[in-house]
């Protein structure tokens, strides 16, 4: 029955954990101790789940999912559900974050790290789950997601989920959960066009105060897998073998630092 693993919350002012998790509120992180008790953990430890500085509408390059940006920086009034789909790496992720940090007390969990404990994210006005299909064809986690949904749908809140398909494409254990996340608005995730992805790298670069010449980004993209995790994770090893060797980012740099 307990938490596998830690996750991160995040609220506004007012949050009810405030008195429970102390410094950890706002924008903190907190596990449960196997006593039952929650209790502060600081960011380092739980840094994979941190809702990062960087996961911001603000830095989301948005390529071909204009309408689903639009969306989730305008909510509509009432209760909403919101059911996002696409292939990994598409920036899913960095979409919940970023509803994180532009809507007061909302949470995020990370769906396969830890069980469908959620009683206390009923104290949130809008949750975020990522890679909801983790939970679902379990009946008690299911169970557990069909009550948080009720409780924000009673009050108006908004629950926004991300899966690697659409909901008519996964089989779930509760009728009743079926019809409602089926009848959620579900939106595709994008990949982003070569131009975008050049963008990215560029946009990547420029927070970092680094300087990533265009024929630099297009080698990388003929070089490298694609998709946004894997240029992402090809930069960040080029700007540490950049830093540690004091020497600009250009085309035999980048094959000798990633091997090419």
């Amino acid at each position: 029955m307990g938490i596998r693993a830690r996750w991160c919350i995040r609220c506004g002012d007012g949050c009810p954990l405030r008195d429970r998790l102390g410094p950890a509120c706002p924008g903190g992180v907190a596990r449960p101790s196997r006593n039952g008790g929650d209790r502060a953990v600081s960011e380092q430890s739980v840094l994979p789940w941190v809702i990062g500085e960087r996961g911001t509408f603000e830095s989301f390059v948005t390529g071909p999912n204009r309408e689903l940006v639009d969306r989730l920086k305008s909510p509509r009034p009432g209760f909403e559900c919101l059911w996002l789909y696409g292939e990994r790496d598409t920036g899913k992720t960095h979409l919940l974050q970023a509803v994180c940090h532009a809507r007061p007390r909302s949470a995020y969990i990370p769906a396969g790290e830890m069980d469908a404990e959620l009683r206390v994210y009923g104290s949130f006005d809008v949750v975020t789950v990522d890679d909801v299909t983790a939970w679902i064809g379990e009946k008690v986690a299911e169970t557990a997601l069909m009550a948080l949904y009720g409780t924000l749908a009673s009050k108006g809140g908004s629950l926004v989920v991300t899966a690697d398909r659409s909901p008519r494409d996964v089989d779930f254990a509760l009728a009743d959960l079926s019809s409602r996340l089926r009848a959620a608005a579900c939106f595709r995730v994008a990949p982003l066009t070569d131009e975008d992805r050049v963008r990215l790298l560029a946009d990547i670069a420029a927070a970092r105060g680094l300087e990533l010449p265009e024929d630099v980004a297009g080698f990388l993209l003929a070089r490298t897998r694609r998709d946004q995790g894997s240029l992402l994770r090809a930069f960040d090893r080029l700007d540490e073998a950049s830093l540690a060797e004091g020497r600009r980012i250009t085309i035999p740099f980048v094959k000798k630092a990633l091997g090419l």
